[in-house]
């Protein structure tokens, strides 16, 4: 320009740096300069981007704010989680760590450069680092529960502001997975039926929409529906009156065996290996007894067993004069007829000859005269009880007449002995005594 002062609008530039002088020039040549300026154009907001948190959920509230940003000139950042109610400086617009609140969130991130120009970055995410609360309720059984049906229902409410979902997983003994529900609400029931007798375990999961998981306690159930069983059961008793009663029975359970019992306690016993007897003296007769079983949760189990006692063989002993044999004595003698009962009960009788000469109980002992020659029969007799059978036993007395061994007394009165007569003898007379005298002859010649 010609004229002073010179002003010259520059427009259309490009963002860049530019730089700037001026020098002025009089009529004879004199020159001055003014110092070189530089200028930068900007007029570009800054570059800038969240990469984190993302637009997601996030299971932790531990985060970091992650940005990338770019300008010539950059001059600040800063960011807000309120909509600039509070701000919050990030020094040398660095990323930094943050600790994020519970649910949503809109971060905003913003710089601004040295030419005034200011740009942001939002994200808005959801924070939920609770877990589920998941409980079991009724009529969810107790933990370790022996049960004897073969259902059971599993309760299970879950609590979550962003549930997902709760699972139930069923186990059998070895703790394979046999079942597994799902279901997207709470409560969540489930009705197991139809299993068999055995040992499960079960447990429950909630599970909200960022996997934050809560897991209840692993519960253990114990179906034992089956009565138990008898495995081993003896044959019937016959027994003879006098025995004693000792058989084995042998039980089981799927599960947990209880104990045995009967329902005659006063002369019977089980123990609980399931040994059976007689605690008292069995009399004749049938007796029918009950033999129960049970397991541990009262699930029951019987059989019928009979015991027939029938009646004992009795004995009884004839002694005569001491022996037991048949034996032969003189009239007139005195012997010992005695009877005693070897096996049976109550009285005994003795007879002679079919009568009645002593009774009671054993032992028996009668002295007896035989006066008369003859065959006596000598029997002891035991008629019977209700638990003996009737016996008797026989032996023979043969009374024989008293031998005699004096000759008779004899005695001749005439003629004298060594004596002469004038006179034939015509007459003998003698006296002759005997208790068994036969006959009498006499003889001239010495026989």
């Amino acid at each position: 320009s010609t004229s002073s002062p010179f002003y010259l609008n520059y427009s259309g530039l490009l963002d860049g740096i530019y730089f700037y002088n001026s020098t002025a020039n009089d009529t004879v040549g004199n020159t001055a300069f003014l110092e070189r300026r530089n200028i930068t154009i900007d007029t570009l907001n800054p570059n800038i981007q969240v990469v984190y948190p993302q637009n997601i959920s996030y299971n932790t509230n531990s985060l970091q704010i992650n940005f990338t940003l770019s300008d010539l000139n950059l001059q600040s950042c800063w960011y807000t989680n309120n909509s600039g109610i509070n701000n919050f400086s990030l020094p040398g617009c660095a990323n930094v760590s943050y600790i994020a609140s519970q649910g949503s969130t809109t971060l905003r991130v913003y710089a601004n450069d040295s030419a005034g120009n200011i740009n942001s970055s939002l994200v808005t995410f959801v924070v939920d680092s609770m877990l589920p609360t998941i409980q079991f309720v009724s009529p969810t059984p107790v933990n370790n529960i022996i049960q004897n049906y073969s259902s059971f229902v599993v309760n299970v409410t879950a609590s979550d502001s962003n549930l997902a979902n709760i699972t139930i997983r069923l186990f059998n003994s070895t703790h394979s997975l046999i079942r597994e529900n799902v279901s997207l609400v709470s409560p969540f029931v489930i009705n197991y039926s139809g299993f068999s007798d055995g040992i499960y375990y079960y447990n429950s999961t909630a599970l909200d929409v960022v996997n934050n998981a809560n897991h209840t306690e692993t519960r253990k159930i114990t179906l034992d529906a089956g009565a138990p069983y008898f495995e081993v059961i003896p044959s019937n008793s016959t027994l003879v009156y006098g025995d004693s009663l000792g058989v084995d029975f042998n039980a089981t359970d799927f599960m947990s065996f209880g104990s045995y019992s009967i329902n005659w306690t006063t002369m019977f016993e089980i123990n609980q290996s399931g040994f059976l007897r007689n605690t008292s003296s069995l009399g004749v007769g049938f007796y029918t007894l009950v033999v129960s079983i049970n397991d541990t949760i009262g699930n029951s189990n019987y059989t019928i067993y009979s015991v027939n006692v029938t009646r004992a063989s009795s004995s009884v002993q004839t002694f005569v004069n001491n022996s037991r044999s048949n034996i032969t004595v003189f009239e007139g003698n005195s012997i010992y007829l005695n009877s005693t009962l070897v096996n049976g009960e109550s009285v005994i009788r003795l007879y002679n000859n079919g009568s009645l000469i002593n009774q009671g109980n054993s032992p028996l002992s009668n002295l007896t005269n035989f006066s008369q020659i003859g065959l006596y029969n000598i029997t002891s007799i035991y008629v019977g009880t209700q638990n003996y059978t009737s016996s008797f036993e026989t032996w023979f007395v043969n009374v024989t007449v008293l031998p005699d061994l004096i000759p008779p007394n004899l005695n001749i009165i005439s003629p004298l002995n060594n004596t002469n007569y004038s006179f034939v003898q015509t007459s003998i007379n003698y006296t002759v005594s005997d208790l068994n005298l036969q006959s009498c002859w006499y003889s001239l010649n010495n026989g």
